[in-house]
């Protein structure tokens, strides 16, 4: 498979462009947080700052998840499938490879939020955006299992709902592939099972995370085997404009829960033509890995600095802020890319790295 495939620093430089672009796309949908303030202006998504550049992010930006698991599926099935079948990925070194990557920065932000919500309840009497953040969800929060249940409602660090409920996934897929492997036809059954689930009225992210994880699955077995040549050996124009055109049908889905089998469709389409990076001069690979790495940073500490922006501007400046334009958006949006650099080089890389050297001897 890797023949086939763009692989740079083993990373698939087409899909740093996309999570970049996906990581975009929920700090721009997100952006509606400072309407939700006392005496904020009325919520309209047309009066936004940048409509006319950034409306499609503004309306649909909350798809984004969605491309999010099926990413995790694709890499993951990619990374790691083969090695558990074959017994060369333990639990525990799975378990100690996936920890290390999300949990420190997740408890975190959970701690920052913790601190700064309370700052702002004093100040305010009610929460910022999210209200659930009593002990039950702050338990929820550090084990990292806070939208496992129907209905939860978000708390602290609400954003983090979407990495909990794909940590859930990430044990099936450890055992299914350790005990049952990995094939179009079992993949084909996850995908069934969870789209039946669905349809009979089981509505719960678990079960949507499943769907598009193993979507992503779909698309690295179907470029790694030789089922359906004859649409593999279209042009690469033919693969970009099918992807295209089925992200325009997403960015079209008003409703998160509208176009669901559309989107499913959408992320295979994505993943199997961007995958391959052909179209990326070699030149600029390092700036998109670059940009690929913040993703995970951007994700986690743009509803903190949000909650920082509103405290900073209410407590020093009268709420001044409220006073409507696109410097709070160019703030906002460009800060949360700046941090994301000290907080991946300096915290997430180290730590991570200092986790796995340690825990890892633990193994065999």
């Amino acid at each position: 498979m890797e023949k086939n495939l763009d692989v740079s620093g083993n990373k698939f430089i087409g899909l740093e462009v996309v999570r970049f672009l996906c990581a975009l796309s929920v700090l721009v949908w997100h952006f509606q947080h400072f309407f939700e303030l006392p005496g904020a202006s009325a919520f309209a998504v047309g009066e936004q700052p940048l409509n006319s550049v950034f409306h499609y992010f503004y309306t649909s930006g909350h798809q984004a998840v969605r491309y999010f698991w099926a990413l995790s599926g694709f890499v993951f099935f990619w990374k790691y499938s083969e090695d558990i079948g074959a017994r060369r990925v333990g639990a525990w070194r799975f378990f100690v490879l996936r920890f290390s990557r999300l949990y420190p920065l997740h408890f975190a932000t959970l701690l920052l939020v913790l601190l700064l919500q309370a700052f702002y309840f004093h100040y305010n009497s009610g929460y910022f955006v999210y209200q659930n953040n009593d002990l039950k969800h702050f338990l929820l929060q550090l084990f990292m299992a806070s939208n496992w249940a129907f209905n939860p409602g978000l708390s602290f660090n609400g954003s983090i709902w979407s990495v909990s409920v794909e940590v859930f996934v990430y044990f099936v897929f450890y055992f299914v592939s350790l005990f049952v492997g990995r094939s179009f036809r079992v993949v084909f059954a996850l995908i069934l099972l969870s789209v039946v689930a669905r349809a009979l009225g089981v509505i719960n992210p678990v079960v949507e995370c499943f769907s598009f994880f193993y979507v992503g699955g779909l698309a690295v077995l179907f470029l790694s085997g030789d089922q359906w040549r004859w649409l593999k050996g279209l042009p690469n124009t033919v693969h970009v404009l099918l992807a295209l055109a089925s992200v325009a049908y997403v960015a079209n889905q008003r409703d998160v829960g509208s176009g669901y089998y559309g989107v499913m469709v959408s992320c295979f389409f994505v993943l199997v033509s961007f995958s391959e990076g052909w179209w990326i001069h070699r030149g600029v690979h390092k700036v998109f890995e670059f940009l690929g790495n913040l993703t995970y940073s951007s994700y986690l500490i743009h509803f903190p600095f949000q909650l920082l922006i509103v405290i900073v501007c209410d407590y020093f400046f009268c709420g001044v802020w409220k006073v409507w334009s696109g410097l709070v958006f160019f703030v906002y949006i460009f800060g949360v890319f700046c941090l994301s650099v000290p907080v991946y080089y300096l915290f997430e890389k180290p730590v991570q790295g200092f986790l796995r050297s340690h825990l890892m001897e633990r193994e065999g």
